[in-house]
């Protein structure tokens, strides 16, 4: 016999983690599911600890991890360039790495940083 508050925790989570308030959230997912809404309560808070603070901290939690891959990928797309345009000019290289710092990944903030990257095989 399955937990018949397994489904409805995993919509609270989502729904917490996507910014709705809590006593929205439980009383419709509860109300959806057919669970009472302050066991569905009880079983979170066993589950999540304080519910007002697991939306904020999952939240944050996402968008670091979403920051992180971002960075990733962007590194993967620099060595990639470093690559394709290590036998040009520095200047053939400065206008297409600024092209691409400038629409990939933030503007210029980021310039300077992905220069030196560029320019320093290993540097941050």
């Amino acid at each position: 016999m399955s937990d018949i508050y397994e489904e409805p925790l995993e919509e609270l989570k989502d729904a917490l983690v996507n910014g709705e308030a809590v006593e929205t959230a439980i009383t419709e997912i509860a109300k959806e599911h057919s669970v009472p809404a302050e066991g569905l309560r009880r079983r979170a808070e066993r589950a999540f600890g304080d519910l007002a603070d697991y939306g904020r901290k999952r939240a944050v939690q996402h968008e670091w991890l979403a920051e992180q891959e971002h960075t990733a990928q962007n590194r993967m797309k620099l060595a990639e360039l470093a690559r394709l345009y290590g036998k040009n000019s520095q200047k053939y290289k400065d206008e297409h790495l600024d092209q691409w710092l400038k629409t990939s990944i933030g503007g210029p903030a980021h310039l300077e940083k992905y220069k030196k990257a560029w320019d320093e095989p290993g540097g941050d």
